[in-house]
């Protein structure tokens, strides 16, 4: 058999993971001096409400290797193989702590994937992995299309102060300070595994029309596309994109979430982002 593992940041749905069988390694929220789990201990409602209220930093980090070594250990003892797909490493030290548990496991069949990206831009890449796997599809089947996955993949977001971002060292202060001055609001991308400034408009109510215009350079006309549109806590703002880009595409699956608490913690509260991958 082949089994699917993946970090709590891929964003993968609660009932999606469950139905396909996918194994979620939780990542740790620090508040203060409390260290959670990652849709275990903490939630996105529970985190926003302390960010907006208590003005709090929150930092995040990834598994230990225990964590993963307690997953692998479980999921190959009956010979079964593992593919273990996660978060860009330039986001994350998760595909590090991920190769050092398999490492330790010589003996066992265990494949490590750095997707570049994050969220359900991975998610996409961890759900299609899983639904293969389901279908007796072989190891070598799986990684080729997690290849092919991966080069249909897209993510666009945008956030409501990019103050998190420079925080938590993802974004340069520099474009943290104009942003801030501007009151510029900045359309982000994942580029060679990092959050890439794409674009930036003037003004909230200009963000949901620029994404359209950017996804119809993305998107081939006629296309089948799944979409998914993750945010934090501004679902009526996710709603809004959601029924322009039905407008515009063949939208197949269309998934809406709350980001988890670890996206949701580097983001900040006002962001959403909406990643796609088209058919093959």
């Amino acid at each position: 058999m082949i089994k699917i593992v993946t970090d709590s940041a891929t964003d993968v749905p609660d009932d999606l993971a469950r139905e396909a069988g996918i194994t979620r390694i939780p990542v740790y929220v620090t508040i203060g001096t409390n260290v959670y789990k990652d849709g275990v201990e903490i939630d996105q409602a529970h985190l926003v409400r302390r960010m907006v209220d208590e003005k709090l930093v929150v930092r995040t980090s990834q598994p230990s290797p225990g964590d993963f070594l307690e997953v692998y250990r479980d999921l190959t003892a009956d010979g079964s193989s593992v593919i273990s797909i996660h978060i860009s490493s330039g986001f994350s030290g998760t595909v590090q702590t991920a190769n050092l548990a398999r490492n330790m496991l010589p003996e066992r069949d265990i494949t490590v994937i750095d997707t570049e990206t994050a969220s359900m831009a991975a998610g996409f890449t961890v759900l299609a992995a899983a639904r293969l796997a389901r279908l007796g599809k072989s190891k070598d089947e799986i990684l080729a299309a997690i290849r092919g996955v991966l080069k249909r993949t897209g993510l666009f977001l945008t956030v409501g102060s990019l103050e998190h971002l420079q925080r938590n060292g993802r974004i340069g202060r520099a474009q943290a300070l104009i942003g801030s001055i501007l009151s510029i609001r900045p359309i982000l991308t994942v580029q060679d595994g990092v959050i890439t400034a794409f674009d930036r408009v003037r003004g909230a109510q200009k963000v949901i029309p620029r994404l359209v215009e950017i996804y119809r350079q993305h998107i081939p006309e006629g296309v089948k596309v799944s979409v998914a549109i993750g945010h934090v806590d501004v679902v009526d703002t996710a709603r809004a994109l959601a029924g322009e880009l039905q407008k515009v595409f063949n939208v197949g699956e269309l998934f809406i979430f709350r980001a988890g608490a670890a996206i949701s913690a580097n983001l900040g509260p006002g962001a959403f982002g909406v990643m796609f991958c088209t058919e093959q």
